[in-house]
């Protein structure tokens, strides 16, 4: 089998085999300032030129930057909620993400389970949703006007008996499973 020649893929006309290249290491000095988002994130993601990237034009190159842990303290400024998202999931400034204007970010944050008694009362039900998953406030999520929230607290073995009279069919069937789960 022929060996690949990374270092050659630096100047190949298709960006998918520079994406190769940069996830190899090669060129990174020259693909840094390549056309195409996808290597440039491929050049972040290697922990390279992340203080030229961090300025990068492109939110997913930006994100990368984040996902890196780079200059953090600015990124969670960013205009895009995709790179704020990325600087909550580095568990960076969460006190200030979980009021983010986004659901997007503030959902990584819930998933993260800080803010839970912020997010309790989140517009957004996924959020209230996750934080039904962290055990957290099943007493007034049980009563939650959406579903999803409803079924969470259920799978948390929580007010089974409540939940397996719900008005939402899937909310009464997690709740009997949960039931004879429990039972068994």
């Amino acid at each position: 089998m022929a060996k690949i020649n990374y270092n050659a893929l630096v100047f190949d006309t298709d960006p998918f085999k520079r994406v190769l290249a940069a996830q190899h290491g090669c060129g990174l000095d020259t693909l840094i300032d390549d056309p195409h988002w996808q290597v440039r994130a491929a050049v972040a993601a290697q922990g390279h030129g992340l203080s030229q990237l961090i300025n990068d034009e492109n939110e997913w190159v930006r994100a990368e930057v984040a996902g890196r842990g780079y200059e953090l303290e600015t990124l969670i400024h960013d205009e895009s909620r995709e790179v704020r998202a990325t600087v909550a999931g580095q568990s960076y400034g969460l006190d200030i993400l979980v009021h983010d204007k986004e659901a997007t970010v503030r959902h990584v944050v819930a998933k993260l389970g800080f803010g839970l008694g912020i997010l309790i009362n989140d517009e957004d039900a996924t959020i209230r949703m996750r934080v039904a998953e962290h055990n957290y406030g099943l007493d007034t999520l049980i009563l939650d006007e959406e579903w999803i929230v409803r079924a969470a607290v259920a799978k948390q073995g929580y007010g089974l008996d409540i939940l397996s009279r719900d008005e939402h069919e899937m909310v009464r069937l997690l709740a009997k499973e949960m039931i004879r789960k429990k039972n068994t």
